[in-house]
């Protein structure tokens, strides 16, 4: 029986069955959300529109687009250029829900692929201190990728089982619990999975989730919050978890009531198949496709109001050789100021990291990498990597060279470009200089001498693995 048919179960709970089956049957529409410190969302509604690109606001997300219908985010360079970032509307809502505010310490404690990440990471200004775990090494790429073409520098990446999580991290006052699920919400995307393989997997899963969430209560701070989501529509992999853990720690938590205008949020489930759940149960939101034209999710907001946790020690990080940063910041007349609240530190031999000054890593479990790296320190001088280019372009003054369109294809496609003469802002004799597009940091090239015509010719440094990605 395919995933669909398995679907039937939830007839007496969703509101508009027929509405519900045609939305499942269609395809999923694409959001992005843009990039808050880099470009607004009117900006970026813009700069698509010029492009032949069209997207229309959320209207319950300030930040984010929707996409027209079958076109995907990777059409336009402004992804690899870290303008926007792609995620699906209804994954945007648990950290919105959370709301981590500057000060607060977050703990993502089954991230990747990043994306609720790297919303807390800029939520908190890219400053402070977001932990990011996920169970499965092979995973982490997906996470460091994102930092990089983000400019994330308040992130820490541990690798552990979330269930597992060592104690010595607490405490957080924000904790993301988006536990692996049977995905029946993704239905959307076409999965091809078995009402039986579904069934099987749920057996195995509930009891994870309840030791996922139970470890979030116990690292989480008193007066803090804990977001449990899943994007699956089985209330045992929602209400009963979550029901199980209210009842565990009657004292302890607290299920917050939520809304968000423009949004329709239909309440949890108070009972299922002869099964009552608590109440609060009712405080619980969950999406249904057919409401907002999104996949299926369940959320739940908890707030600790009573108990403990441990309090972490912090890591201890080695600072980086100062010359590294301040050579590049006089080749590119980079103000020092862009520096303020942060730290450059040096972990390894290939990159030294800017991190957050007021950063709080934990010591346990260690971290499999953090800070984005910003300096390449295998070479004399030290030079910028593509991620350090894209979060410093802005502030760059000198030995810059903006591209148009067609040039910048060439770059990204690893082309030797040629400039026309004056093109550049005071660029030396030759030698490494940032690259732009639209003023929006692209990374390294090469300029030769000048021709005698005046021209000179750039060399791409542009990564080979992020090439696929721009259009």
């Amino acid at each position: 029986m395919p995933v669909n048919d398995c679907l039937d179960r939830y007839r007496e709970v969703v509101d508009d069955w027929p509405a519900f089956r045609a939305a499942v049957s269609t395809p999923l529409p694409t959001t992005i959300w843009a990039h808050p410190e880099r470009i607004s969302r009117d900006a970026l509604q813009a700069l698509l529109a010029e492009d032949g690109v069209e997207a229309k606001p959320v209207g319950w997300h300030p930040r984010a687009l929707r996409l027209a219908e079958g076109l995907r985010p990777g059409v336009h360079w402004g992804q690899a250029a870290g303008l926007y970032h792609a995620q699906e509307e209804a994954s945007m809502v648990p950290v919105t829900l959370l709301d981590p505010q500057s000060g607060h310490r977050v703990l993502d404690l089954c991230a990747a692929p990043g994306n609720k990440t790297a919303q807390a990471a800029l939520a908190l200004g890219n400053r402070g201190t977001v932990v990011a775990n996920d169970v499965a090494k092979g995973r982490l790429a997906a996470i460091r990728h994102l930092i990089k073409r983000l400019g994330l520098m308040n992130v820490s990446v541990t690798c552990r089982p979330a269930q597992d999580y060592s104690p010595q991290a607490g405490g957080f006052d924000r904790i993301i619990a988006d536990v692996p699920c049977t995905c029946e919400g993704t239905v959307r995307k076409s999965s091809q999975r078995s009402a039986q393989a579904l069934c099987e997997t749920r057996e195995r899963l509930t009891s994870r989730q309840v030791a996922i969430l139970d470890k979030a209560v116990r690292l989480c701070r008193p007066g803090g919050r804990i977001v449990y989501s899943t994007c699956t529509f089985a209330p045992e992999e929602n209400e009963q978890v979550v029901d199980t853990l209210l009842r565990r720690y009657p004292d302890d938590l607290r299920l917050l009531p939520v809304s968000l205008p423009g949004l329709h949020l239909s309440s949890g489930l108070t009972e299922w198949q002869g099964q009552s759940f608590l109440p609060a149960l009712v405080n619980a939101a969950r999406l249904w496709p057919h409401h907002n034209n999104t996949g299926g999710f369940f959320i739940a907001l908890l707030e600790k109001v009573g108990g403990s946790c441990r309090e972490a020690e912090r890591a201890e990080e080695v600072p980086a050789d100062d010359h590294w940063i301040r050579g590049i910041l006089q080749r590119y007349a980079i103000p020092d100021t862009v520096l303020e609240g942060l730290r450059l530190v040096h972990r390894g031999r290939k990159y030294a990291q800017l991190i957050a000054a007021d950063h709080e890593p934990p010591v346990r479990p260690e971290r499999a990498f953090f800070g984005l790296p910003t300096v390449g320190v295998q070479v004399k001088p030290p030079k910028l990597t593509t991620a350090g280019v894209m979060a410093l372009a802005p502030h760059v003054r000198r030995n810059v060279v903006d591209l148009d369109d067609v040039q910048a294809q060439g770059y990204t496609a690893r082309q030797v470009v040629t400039l026309r003469p004056g093109q550049g802002i005071e660029l030396g004799e030759s030698g490494s200089v940032v690259v732009r597009r639209r003023g929006y940091g692209l990374g390294l090239g090469v300029v030769s001498p000048v021709e005698q015509d005046g021209s000179r010719q750039l060399t791409s440094l542009y990564p080979r693995s992020w090439a696929s990605e721009v259009s």
